[in-house]
C-alpha cells in the first residue's frame, strides 16, 4: 500500500508519430493525488487529472501548449514517487492516452502553466521500478 506521492513529471508524445512534444513538472491537488493512490492501491481507475502549476522543463522546438478551444490528443508517461508502508519512496511509471488542455497560462512566465487538465484518459500501463 502506498500512503503518498511526490515527484510528478509527465513525458508527453504525439500519439500518430510517436514524437516527444513536451515534459512537465506537476503539483497534484488533494483529491487528485487521492485519484492516483486509489488506482495504485486499489486498481480504481479514473478518467480525468487536474493538475496546477505545471511547468514545462523540456519541449519540441515550437511547442505550443493545448487550450480549452484546441485540446489535443496525447500519450503519456506520468513519472512519480510512491511511498511504501516501509517508508521508502518507489519510482513508478502509469501510460496513458489523454486529451490534454491548459486551462490558464501565467502571462509573466509562458513555462509556468496555471492549470492544466487531462481528458478522456485510457490508463494502459503501471511499472514499478524498483
Amino acid at each position: 500500500m502506498y500512503s503518498k506521492i511526490t515527484s510528478l513529471t509527465i513525458d508527453i508524445y504525439d500519439p500518430d508519430t510517436g514524437e516527444f512534444v513536451v515534459t512537465l513538472t506537476l503539483e497534484p491537488p488533494y483529491d487528485q493525488g487521492r485519484k492516483l493512490l486509489n488506482f495504485l492501491n486499489h486498481g480504481e481507475r479514473f478518467s480525468d487529472l487536474l493538475f496546477l502549476n505545471a511547468k514545462t522543463i523540456r519541449t519540441q522546438e515550437g511547442y505550443v501548449p493545448p487550450t480549452i478551444e484546441n485540446p489535443k490528443r496525447r500519450v503519456g508517461i506520468l513519472h512519480l514517487l510512491a511511498q511504501d508502508d516501509t517508508g521508502a519512496y518507489v519510482p513508478i511509471d502509469i501510460g496513458m492516452r489523454l486529451t490534454a488542455q491548459v486551462r490558464r497560462i501565467n502571462p509573466n512566465d509562458p513555462r509556468h502553466l496555471e492549470s492544466i487538465e487531462y481528458t478522456d484518459i485510457v490508463l494502459e500501463s503501471v511499472n514499478r521500478l524498483i
